[in-house]
């Protein structure tokens, strides 16, 4: 299916020491897994556990990493357990600052 939500797929590349490269694919399609009572809200299922999201609640990001699980950021701090600025900044270590503060403009702009 097709999301009636804008999605910007962006791709940040870590370069020594220098700001990080920004790739936005042009006419790429993002492909986020849903499950299927996502997709099918009103069917039944017993999976859906504590992670289950709000009909209707759209992450504003959906951070992905190389040998980390993944984090998706919503702008509502009750979703986050922190302002989305936090949430998104507690993504990466230490040592990735200046993909921190990349990740943290290409998400504000694109807001």
């Amino acid at each position: 299916g097709r999301s009636r939500v804008k999605i910007l797929l962006v791709q940040l590349v870590p370069l020594d020491g220098r700001p990080p490269e920004v790739k936005q694919p042009i006419e790429a399609l993002a492909h986020l897994p849903l499950p299927p009572w996502f997709l099918f809200p009103d069917a039944p299922s017993t999976n859906r556990g504590p992670e289950a999201m709000v009909p209707g609640l759209v992450p504003l990001a959906a951070l992905l990493a190389p040998g980390r699980p993944g984090k998706l950021i919503y702008v509502e701090e009750c979703h986050n357990g922190a302002p989305w600025q936090e949430a998104l900044s507690s993504f990466f270590r230490s040592d990735e600052g200046l993909l921190r503060d990349a990740a943290l403009q290409q998400v504000d702009l694109a807001r």
